[in-house]
């Protein structure tokens, strides 16, 4: 069955199966099947067999029951470890283990990642995973894909780790079957907020300080509305100075400055409604964020201009139901999404003394899908649309509109030690007034396939070995075609081809500790053609052209070691490591001809030895990178040299009355070392938070 879905992904009859009319009358039909509005038992909380099978998103944690009855409001899914792709997963209880202090620590602390950081608090941090570009990474929050219509790069400073209780990094395809199309991309991090427990209320507060003028205060609180309703409210400020010191080299000079025109001032606001259906669960969100920057750009010798402004704001609502029925299984959301993007750079070598960009994005967006399951057979149909607009005040940008149909089929087969999965997708983009760059309307299918094989399966000990191979495809973002500074020739869409395969290995071996290791080990390859590749020049002016031919190949490993001397005294071991090799094969004999791309280390790695007993929990954690190259010509001029950070993190629970407190600092780059992950964008020095939770 898997050999004949890969090999007619180019004929008529697959074509025609995905063709837009026609999967939308198979949908009606499978979902007229499925009589989801007929009453079912309601299930216990618990994982059964690697199961999950508690209250949640299809990627959140399982939450506890103090009545003693609960309903199936999540899919069913592999464990992670069984999974057929990797899966790198970590909640909260993770994250304060490992002393994770930011959304960007944390995800350095994944394997095979390559996060851009353009230094400070609240600035510019995207994600690329395996080399790929950050734009072939899918972001979702609470299940639903995060719109970046505008630029396709998802800036994760936008959020925080105050209200988010997990982070799932999925690579080669995705672990589950129902699933948005838009989330099948070379590697996805789901994001899980807070959930509440079932009718308790709850208010937080906390409030943090730290270096640079940072200071950041968050309040949160859980509102059950009678038996199956519950509301959660939050909000969230953050304010940075950012005027950290830094050594500017210049050949065998060297200055020591301060890094000036950086501040952040953020805000976010937040709101979920979550009702429990019948075998099922409805989540509705509000979202709104209000960001206002001083653009620092890169440094630069003998001068420190800082002119820019950028202010942004974004709305967002979205609404989602999943359940359950036997066999069946559904899931549909809707999505809106309103960005405002608002530059200023105030200088005398503009006309007025003043350069002033302004654009607007929407974006609309729905998804639906069913899955149906025989034994060990499951297959399932999942369909999203879009609507994708854009508009500025240049020329180029006066008004550009997508819109997207996307539908995935997937079958997979899961008995005994063997789960085979394969997948289907379709890809249709229609284009309207896109001004700066004719853009073609465009229909491709893409296949996927992946494999997992458990070969031990005992208390004791575990195994499992995973292969996996994925196309994709990827258009041209607005900012890519059309905005200013951006692409001016021709951008061509980009395609990838990735395989690979590895392990996990879980032991528990009877010794003294009752030590539990944890060992993942993943090889993988991939093939890029036009790759578009965006250079800053400062945070929000880019320019981005094709690299004709991307060849990459890596490896990458985690370990995790558990022990417990005293039944209320832990230790956790945790790293990583990802070896890559990502080359511009495009033309021989040219300068960068071989050479590694730029912002790609070759060596990675991350690791943290972690306390935990009564007094408290203490942390010391490690994240280092090979040097790297600014472009794809390697001259001593574009090199930056490799690095290693060191941080310590110290916290204590206590009680004050009925009030549950949490007092934490946190040390970062403790050896004050001078590095920067992008060019001329130098990283602070020592710095120091500290922050103070209560819960009521």
């Amino acid at each position: 069955m898997l050999s004949v879905v890969m090999n007619c992904r180019h004929s008529r009859c697959a074509y025609a199966l995905l063709r837009p009319p026609l999967l939308p009358r198979l949908l009606s039909v499978l979902g007229t099947l499925c009589a989801l509005c007929a009453p079912v038992p309601a299930m216990a909380h618990g994982t059964t067999d690697g199961i999950d099978v508690g209250v949640g998103a299809s990627d959140g944690p399982l939450a506890s029951d103090t009545l003693g009855t609960a309903l199936v409001t999540r899919q069913r899914r592999m464990a992670p470890w069984r999974a057929d792709v990797s899966v790198q997963r970590m909640d909260s209880a993770a994250l304060r283990l490992r002393g994770v202090s930011d959304m960007a620590d944390a995800l350095r602390r994944f394997a095979g990642v390559n996060l851009r950081d353009y230094g400070g608090a609240g600035a510019m941090k995207t994600l690329s995973v395996r080399g790929l570009g950050a734009a072939h990474t899918a972001v979702s929050y609470d299940g639903m894909p995060v719109s970046e219509a505008q630029g396709g790069q998802v800036d994760l400073s936008r959020y925080t780790l105050g209200g988010i209780s997990a982070l799932t990094l999925t690579t080669g395809g995705a672990d589950s079957l129902l699933v948005p199309v838009s989330a099948l991309a070379a590697a996805h991090l789901s994001l899980t907020p807070h959930r509440g427990t079932p009718q308790q209320r709850r208010l937080s507060t906390a409030l943090t300080t730290g270096a640079f003028g940072h200071l950041s205060p968050r309040l949160e609180a859980d509102m059950p509305l009678g038996a199956d309703d519950m509301l959660t409210l939050a909000a969230e400020a953050a304010f940075a100075q950012n005027n950290y010191p830094f050594t500017l080299y210049n050949g065998i000079a060297t200055e020591r400055l301060r890094r000036n025109h950086s501040r952040t001032d953020d805000a976010t606001a937040d709101a979920a409604w979550t009702h429990a259906l019948s075998g099922g669960q409805w989540t509705t969100r509000l979202r709104y964020t209000y960001s206002l920057r001083q653009l620092p750009g890169p440094v630069a010798y003998y001068t420190e201009r800082g002119t820019a402004h950028l202010q942004e704001q974004t709305a967002m609502g979205q609404t989602m139901v999943r359940r359950v029925r036997g066999a069946w299984q559904m899931m549909a959301g809707a999505k809106y999404h309103f960005g405002e993007s608002l530059y200023a750079d105030i200088d005398a070598q503009y006309p007025g003394g003043r350069n002033d960009l302004r654009y607007r994005q929407q974006h609309g967006y729905a998804t639906a899908g069913v899955q149906r399951s025989w034994g060990p057979w499951q297959v399932a149909a999942v369909m999203d649309g879009s609507r994708q607009l854009m508009v500025g005040n240049t020329a180029d940008t006066r008004r550009a509109e997508r819109l997207a149909w996307l539908q995935h089929l997937s079958l997979r087969y899961a008995a005994g030690p063997l789960t085979a999965t394969a997948r289907l997708t379709g890809h249709h983009y229609f284009h309207h007034r896109m001004q700066a760059q004719a853009q073609h309307d465009v229909h491709r299918l893409t296949p996927s396939a992946a494999l997992s094989l458990t070969l031990i399966d005992s208390r004791r000990l575990a195994l499992m070995l995973r292969a996996n191979a994925q196309e994709m495809f990827r258009m041209p973002t607005f900012d890519e075609v059309s905005r200013y500074h951006l692409g001016s020739a021709p951008l061509r869409p980009e395609r990838t081809r990735q395989a690979g395969g590895g392990l996990t290995l879980r032991a528990m071996p009877d010794l003294p500790w009752h030590p539990v290791v944890t060992l993942t080990a993943d090889a993988y390859a991939a093939r890029v053609s036009d790759r578009l590749l965006s250079v800053p020049y400062n945070l929000f002016v880019w320019r981005t052209a094709n690299v004709e031919r991307v060849e990459s190949h890596g490896a990458d490993a985690t370990v995790e070691c558990r022990l417990r001397p005293q039944p209320d005294h832990r230790i956790v071991l945790s790293a990583t490591y990802a070896y890559l090799r990502a080359a511009d094969r495009s033309l021989p004999g040219s300068t960068g001809y071989g050479n590694q791309l730029a912002y790609t280390p070759h060596h990675s790695a991350s690791a943290s030895l972690a306390y935990d007993g009564p007094l408290g929990l203490a942390c010391l954690h490690l994240t280092a990178a090979s040097a790297r190259w600014s472009t794809t010509d390697h001259t001593p001029t574009t090199r930056l040299p490799g690095y290693a950070v060191a941080g310590i993190s110290l916290s204590r629970p206590f009680t004050l009355g009925s009030v549950r407190m949490e007092a934490r600092l946190d040390v970062t780059n403790i050896m004050d070392k001078d590095y920067a992950v992008v060019r001329r964008y130098p990283m602070p020095g020592r710095a120091w938070m500290l922050g103070v939770k209560a819960t009521w």
